[in-house]
């Protein structure tokens, strides 16, 4: 699955450097959330940047905004330094920028995120085949009948004799075989709403080392025991991204004022119930004990307990307005 810049419901994105120790406006060990004038949402600038340790090194801060602004229209330098300095005049922007920085980035088209999107199977087992011909391999995905559960991210777990097998699969098992694997972006990819590219890349890699560790090298049990195990996984984190943070970058003012609300009820919740409610999910992703699974099922469950109140709590209010109603005197229908 692809996206593309024809999709107008994706943010479209753009780094742009800026260089360290001229000014003293931007000091490189403060994250800083820079807000340009107030304008049009086709106008509208923000730009956030993330603190680095070199005091003197260029920094950058991405430009997210949807494909029909302003921002990409700018087709040189000049104008595209004329456009910051308007949208942010607390910069000094000839001081943060080079001429030649400020005509790569008119220069640019930017990318676009992708939807959220994962791969049900991302391994391949080669073998050869029962005649041992020279030259000939078949690709295969053996199933394994039993899995471990997918241990938490960043932490160990799992059967270490692996997936019990028939003699059959114990046949292809001791075969010698070369094989296929995809990890990280390659079987799951999505925005970055909550900083989850690199951590799920290495969990991947980790998950792997581990079958690997546990099938003694052995890739016919290696590879589908760690397909088993991080399938699950790539599809409940693509899931969790559609709902963890998904309107931060001021798409939809409506949906993202929602967002906040339901931040605000499941905080409350987890604060006076944290036995019955979990907290948002952009709280819950920090522990790295949870596995993406675990996460997804915690939000869901808080997701239906919240209901269950909801409705609770508007049948208690009928009752309350029918018996108010009684004590007035008042017939009820």
């Amino acid at each position: 699955m692809q996206t593309s810049a024809a999709d107008s419901a994706a943010p479209v994105a753009e780094s742009v450097a800026f260089e360290g120790g001229h000014s003293g406006v931007l000091p490189n060990s403060q994250a800083v959330s820079i807000s340009g004038v107030k304008a049009p949402r086709n106008r509208a600038m923000r730009l956030g940047l993330l603190p680095v340790g070199d005091p003197a090194a260029p920094r950058t801060a991405n430009v997210i905004t949807k494909k029909d602004h302003f921002f990409w229209t700018l087709d040189s330098g000049k104008r595209m330094g004329e456009f910051l300095q308007e949208s942010f005049p607390q910069l000094e922007i000839s001081s943060l920028f080079t001429e030649q920085q400020l005509e790569a980035i008119a220069a640019s088209r930017g990318g676009v995120f992708p939807p959220p999107q994962h791969l049900r199977h991302f391994t391949a087992v080669l073998e050869s085949n029962v005649n041992n011909n020279p030259g000939h391999a078949a690709a295969a995905q053996p199933s394994p009948q039993a899995v471990p559960e997918a241990p938490p991210r960043g932490g160990s777990g799992g059967d270490e004799d692996g997936p019990q097998k028939d003699g059959t699969d114990a046949a292809r098992a001791a075969a010698p075989c070369s094989g296929v694997v995809l990890i990280g972006d390659a079987i799951h990819c999505f925005p970055p709403d909550l900083g989850q590219g690199v951590n799920s890349s290495m969990t991947d890699a980790l998950v792997l080392a581990q079958a690997l560790d546990e099938a003694s090298g052995n890739l016919a049990r290696a590879l589908p025991l760690f397909e088993a195990r991080q399938a699950p996984e790539a599809a409940a984190l693509a899931e969790i991204m559609t709902f963890g943070f998904p309107y931060q970058y001021n798409q939809d003012t409506f949906k993202r004022n929602l967002w906040m609300l339901n931040t605000v009820l499941r905080s409350a919740l987890h604060g006076l119930f944290p036995w019955a409610f979990s907290p948002q999910t952009f709280m819950l992703i920090r522990r790295a004990e949870m596995s993406y699974v675990q996460i997804r099922e915690a939000v869901h469950t808080t997701t239906q307990r919240i209901w269950v109140l909801a409705g609770t709590l508007a049948a208690l209010a009928i009752l309350a307005i029918r018996a108010m109603v009684v004590a007035a005197g008042a017939p009820v229908s």
